[in-house]
């Protein structure tokens, strides 16, 4: 299920590329399939998409430092964390 709205998402982003407000929310969705799915580094790289698009996108560094806490990296999560205190208090 979390794979076939990976492939959706990424089929999603190809519509149109220049709309960064929405493809924002599209990277941050893809990111959360993978993440369910275990795939914890292309969910990295959607989250970094999004911040790219988006360097406020709070739900962007949260997921990351989720993915971080997953993979045990506690030293990048707590990073991940500060950095959404930054963008919303």
């Amino acid at each position: 299920m979390y794979e076939v709205a990976a492939g959706i998402f990424g089929q999603t982003l190809d519509l149109d590329p220049l709309n960064g407000p929405f493809n924002q929310a599209i990277y941050f969705n893809r990111a959360s399939a993978y993440h369910k799915i275990g795939k914890h580094d292309e969910a990295l790289a959607d989250c970094d998409a999004a911040i790219a698009l988006n360097k406020e996108y709070a739900k962007a560094y949260l997921k990351k430092g989720d993915i971080m806490m997953d993979q045990e990296k506690w030293d990048e999560a707590v990073h991940e964390y500060s950095k959404l205190k930054e963008v919303a208090p």
